[in-house]
Order: structure tokens, then sequence, then C-alpha cells
């Protein structure tokens, strides 16, 4: 239960970080409640299926097979968020991610 409160946590960040960009963007499991769906939806990114990892040590091959499992043909980014992060400006979608 504590890596669900954790990945809650980063997800709730990073859609923080979005919004504080201008961008419209939530958490998606708490609307939609599918285990395929991203982890961060925004309107602005809705051509993107967005995966957010909050941990230390990534496991990048299972971030990408999930989210490769999830896309739905969309392209996809995992973005992982550190315990302790640094904040990035988002300067446009494209560029940045």
């Amino acid at each position: 239960m504590k890596s669900k409160r954790k990945g809650k946590r980063g997800e709730l960040e990073f859609a923080a970080v979005l919004r504080a960009e201008g961008l419209q963007a939530w958490r998606a499991q708490q609307f939609s409640g599918n285990p395929d769906s991203p982890d961060i939806v925004s309107n602005p990114l809705a051509w993107l299926h967005i995966e957010v990892k909050r941990v230390e040590r990534l496991n990048l091959r299972d971030a990408v097979a999930q989210a490769e499992g999830d896309y739905g043909g969309k392209p996809w980014l995992v973005k992982r968020l550190r315990i302790l992060w640094l904040q990035f400006r988002l300067t446009s979608p494209i560029t940045a991610l």
C-alpha cells in the first residue's frame, strides 16, 4: 500500500508542475479508474500517454514495458520523479518532454 501512496503523490506532484506551467493536468486514476489509463491526463497533451514513477531507482525496462502495454497507440512518456527531485521548467510540450 505504501507504493500506491508514493505513486499517487508523484502523480499529483507532476500534475501540479504541468498546471504551474499553464497546462490543464490531473491524475487520471481518480477519474477513469482503468488500470491501462495514463497516470496524468492533460488536454493539451492528449496525444501523449504519461506514466509517472516516483522512485529513487527506476527499473526502466519495467516502466517502458508498462507504458508500451498501456499506451493505446499514442506516443508515451515515462517521467521519473525522484523522492528529492529537481523541478524543471516546461518550455513546450514537445521539446521539454
